[in-house]
């Protein structure tokens, strides 16, 4: 179902960075497919080799072409010497967001760094959608002016739009949310809430 809404979101744009997911991620495999079956030109992030590792401080793109590799974090496609065109779209896992809809993640920090570097030669700023299974948001702002702000925040079941006009926070009732509370709780100490709870 996800998938299905991302694809109606995403089916107007031509060059859309995705990324290949993990296993606490979520697994958009035949989102990539069916707009690949469209024409799109679809992207997904390329680890960078620091010396005999890869780095896991930033990474690069490449166009999705199959069989993908296992290489550094994640399955990737090879090296291409296609010419990186403009992004229209990038789409974004997320761990859970703050209040400013900014992305809240494992603390890496690679699309806070790789992010402004791939973009900073570009005219006009893509369309940025986070995602993930459930959504955690926080009762507060947990992030910096630097890390990732979206558009757009999508699951199976919502869409909700950043409007910086309204405050999230009052919007939502006070407590953990099931799966990932506590993973914020010990980074944060900041209460959570669930999907149900929005009023949107």
């Amino acid at each position: 179902m996800a998938c299905k809404l991302l694809f109606w979101k995403l089916k107007d744009y031509q060059n859309i960075l995705l990324y290949s997911p993990l296993g606490h991620e979520l697994d958009i495999r035949p989102l990539i497919l069916k707009l690949r079956q469209k024409n799109k030109h679809v992207w997904l992030p390329k680890s960078i080799k620091k010396g005999a590792n890869f780095s896991k401080e930033g990474f690069t793109i490449a166009p999705f072409r199959l069989p993908l590799r296992r290489l550094g974090w994640f399955d990737e496609p090879s090296l291409s010497h296609c010419y990186k065109r403009e992004l229209d779209c990038i789409v974004v896992p997320i761990l859970g967001m703050d209040t400013s809809f900014r992305r809240v993640g494992f603390g890496l920090g690679m699309y806070d760094r790789s992010l402004p570097q791939l973009l900073k030669r570009q005219l006009k700023r893509p369309l940025i959608v986070f995602v993930s299974r459930e959504l955690a948001i926080a009762n507060g702002i947990l992030t910096d002016a630097y890390d990732i702000e979206a558009n757009l925040y999508m699951n199976a079941r919502i869409v909700m739009k950043n409007d910086k006009r309204k405050h999230y926070e009052q919007r939502v009732n006070l407590h953990f949310i099931r799966s990932l509370g506590s993973v914020f709780d010990h980074r944060f100490n900041h209460v959570l809430c669930d999907e149900k709870d929005l009023l949107c």
